[in-house]
């Protein structure tokens, strides 16, 4: 497997808070507008934990890309990977 990661995450006052703010910013966190879709199968090892997948194309090569957003307490995270065969 060869991949990038790349993770940001923002503190909220409480668990309310970071749940609102992952509801409210999951289509643009999940980046689902470019094709990437819900993968229902996903462990849960967090409060709340979404995972999208796809494969991009483009000029000639595709690349696979999952990017995983949770909610830990009053946390919220998105772990952005990028790469080939990059199967969790």
């Amino acid at each position: 497997m060869s991949s990038r990661q790349c993770g940001i995450g923002d503190l909220t006052p409480d668990s309310t808070a970071a749940q609102a703010y992952l509801d409210e910013a999951e289509l643009i966190l999940s980046e689902s507008v470019t094709g990437l879709t819900l993968q229902p199968d996903t462990p849960v090892g967090a409060d709340a934990v979404r995972r999208y997948a796809g494969t991009l194309e483009g000029n000639g090569f595709s690349v696979e890309v999952q990017n995983l957003l949770f909610r830990e307490g009053p946390v919220v995270a998105k772990v952005f990977v990028l790469g080939f065969d990059t199967t969790l």
